[in-house]
């Protein structure tokens, strides 16, 4: 993604609703950055109380929108 960082932007941030392992010894984290890069990647997963599910229900958004934005934002 560092190569697609476009002159005019702040940032490029992407987004998965996958585990994100920085290393082999994390479990996970909700996101990860690189400041100087301007680069980063968030995981909606974990603020899903029911990611663990085995069928593909749908996913009420209401419920994980606000307080995951506030987690991607910090």
């Amino acid at each position: 993604m560092e190569k697609r960082v476009p002159k005019d932007a702040y940032c490029v941030m992407g987004i998965t609703l996958h585990d994100i392992y920085p290393g082999e010894s994390w479990l996970f984290v909700y996101g990860w950055a690189k400041y100087k890069a301007r680069v980063g990647i968030f995981s909606f997963l974990r603020f899903d109380d029911d990611y663990r599910r085995k069928k593909k229900e749908k996913i009420d958004w209401n419920l994980i929108l606000y307080p995951s934005l506030r987690t991607m934002t910090h």
